[in-house]
């Protein structure tokens, strides 16, 4: 069963709610003084939205919000609490590592949902941008990463999508 989260949904309704158990969120083996801070690649987009929502009301974490352009939701985001960044992808120049590294430090979790629409990216794009990204988490030892993807259409009907083909190549 899939469940979508709304942008206006804060982390005590999906409780409540019960479509978040605080199972999934524990962090018992770790000390509760300690926020861990949770990197969100793909805002001002609708599923990146709703996961800063979710996760800006617990205490248990700091988030950082990464942009891919400068926009004006950026302040809006700042005032509910989440770090913001701004990461350039749509360059077809190398991602920066300098600018990678500064983005991932002292990172506990990443939730990744890249983005071909805006700015409009081709497919091998996409695809080196969340590889990349993928390295980046196995290199610095993430602890917990979530990549939103959705099905490899190629895979399943044999007809080219690139729109969802590169999601597909990333997984």
């Amino acid at each position: 069963m899939s469940t979508s989260l709304d942008v206006g949904v804060s982390f005590d309704d999906l409780l409540e709610s019960g479509r978040l158990s605080k199972s999934y969120i524990s962090l018992e083996d770790e000390d509760p003084q300690m926020r861990k801070t949770i990197l969100v690649f793909g805002l001002p987009g609708p599923q990146a939205s709703s996961v800063c929502t979710a996760l800006v009301g617990n205490p248990l974490f700091n988030v950082r919000g990464i942009f891919n352009k400068d926009c004006s939701a950026i302040a809006d985001f700042q005032e509910m609490g989440v770090e913001t960044e701004i990461l350039e992808v749509h360059d077809k120049g190398p991602i920066s590592m300098i600018k990678l590294n500064h983005i991932f430090r002292d990172v506990y979790g990443v939730f990744v949902v890249t983005n071909d629409t805006d700015p409009p990216l081709a497919m091998r794009r996409e695809m080196e941008i969340g590889v990349k990204l993928a390295e980046m988490c196995s290199r610095l030892l993430i602890k917990h990463v979530i990549y939103s993807a959705v099905d490899f259409v190629f895979r399943i009907t044999g007809t080219r999508c690139s729109r969802y083909d590169g999601k597909g190549e990333i997984e």
